[in-house]
C-alpha cells in the first residue's frame, strides 16, 4: 500500500515547526502564524481552558498560550489537531470517523496521564502519540475495503485482535501502514516508532518506553469504552510493556480518575 500520496499534513504545521525551530523567532511571531488559521487558534485556546490543563486562570490569548505551554508543546497539540481534520470519506460500514478519534484521543489523554505520572519532559508528544496510533487503519479502511470485509469477519469468527488479522488477510498490519506514513510526513522518531511498534514496544529500537506507554493507553481507552478502535475484543497486555514503564500495580486507581475527567472536554474541542 503506497502512502505516499495521500494526506498531506495542512502547511500550517510545517510553518510552525520551522518557527518554533529557529531561535529568533519571538512568541508573538509565532502566535501570527496560528492566527492564520481562526478555528485551529480557537480549538488551542478551550484546550487550554479545558480539564486537559486546568490552569488556575483563563488563557485570554494564542500567545499567552505559548508562554505557558511551551512552544514544542503547542506545537504538538496543533500536530494533534491537524490529523483529525484530515480525513474524511471513511466508510461507516467499518468505523464511524467520531467513534474512531474518541478511542485515539482517549489513548492520547491516557498516554499523556502516564506520561506526567512518570515526569517525562514533554507529555504533550505522548498525547500525540496516541492520538496518531491506529491512523494506519483508517488508509485500509479506504484503500482496502474488501480485504477490511474478511479482517472483520476473521476477527469475529476467531476472536482475533485486529493485528493478527491484518497479518492474516493482508501480510501487513495498520501499524506498519501508520508509521509508514507518520515517517512520510518527516515527523519526529519518537512518534514514528510508536506507531509502528505500539503492538510490540519492545522491538523499538530507540523509544520503547514510549511505545510501551502507547500499548497500555491503547488497551486502557479500549477497556474503558472510550470510541471505538477497530477491536472486538479487549487485547492483552503485554507485560514486558507494562514493566518497561515502571508503572505500579496501583496505577489504574489514578489514570482512570483523570481520565474520566479530561476526556469529554478533549473529544469536544478536537471533534466537535
Amino acid at each position: 500500500m503506497d502512502v505516499r500520496e495521500v494526506y498531506s499534513l495542512p502547511t500550517i504545521y510545517y510553518q510552525i515547526d520551522k518557527a518554533i525551530n529557529d531561535p529568533t523567532t519571538s512568541n508573538s511571531q509565532i502566535a501570527d502564524i496560528l492566527l492564520e488559521d481562526i478555528g485551529l487558534s480557537a480549538r488551542l485556546l478551550k484546550l487550554a481552558n479545558s480539564a486537559f490543563y486546568s490552569f488556575p486562570s483563563k488563557v485570554d490569548t494564542i500567545t499567552a498560550a505559548i508562554s505557558i505551554i511551551g512552544t514544542k508543546q503547542l506545537r504538538d497539540l496543533v500536530l494533534a489537531t491537524s490529523v483529525i481534520k484530515l480525513f474524511d470519506g471513511i466508510p461507516e460500514e467499518f468505523v464511524k470517523l467520531e467513534e474512531f478519534w474518541a478511542h485515539s484521543i482517549g489513548c492520547g489523554v491516557v498516554a499523556r496521564i502516564i506520561a506526567g505520572m512518570n515526569k517525562e519532559s514533554n507529555i504533550e508528544s505522548f498525547f500525540v502519540a496516541g492520538v496518531l496510533h491506529d491512523i494506519g487503519s483508517l488508509l485500509i479502511y479506504s484503500k482496502a475495503p474488501e480485504q477490511t470485509i474478511d479482517i472483520i469477519k476473521m476477527m469475529k469468527k476467531n476472536k482475533s485482535t485486529l493485528h493478527e488479522a491484518e497479518k492474516h488477510c493482508l501480510g501487513f498490519t495498520h501499524t506498519q501502514v501508520g508509521g509508514y506514513l507518520v515517517k512520510n510526513w518527516k515527523l519526529p522518531k519518537n512518534l514514528i516508532e510508536s506507531v509502528y511498534y505500539h503492538h510490540n514496544p519492545v522491538s523499538s529500537k530507540f523509544y520503547a518506553n514510549m511505545a510501551s506507554v502507547i500499548h497500555i493507553a491503547d488497551i486502557v481507552s479500549i477497556a474503558m469504552s472510550l470510541g471505538e478502535g477497530g477491536e472486538y475484543y479487549v487485547p492483552d497486555f503485554d507485560e514486558r510493556a507494562w514493566k518497561q514503564t515502571g508503572l505500579d500495580d496501583n496505577a489504574f486507581t489514578q489514570i482512570v480518575p483523570k481520565v474520566t475527567k479530561q476526556f469529554s472536554d478533549t473529544m469536544k474541542i478536537l471533534v466537535d
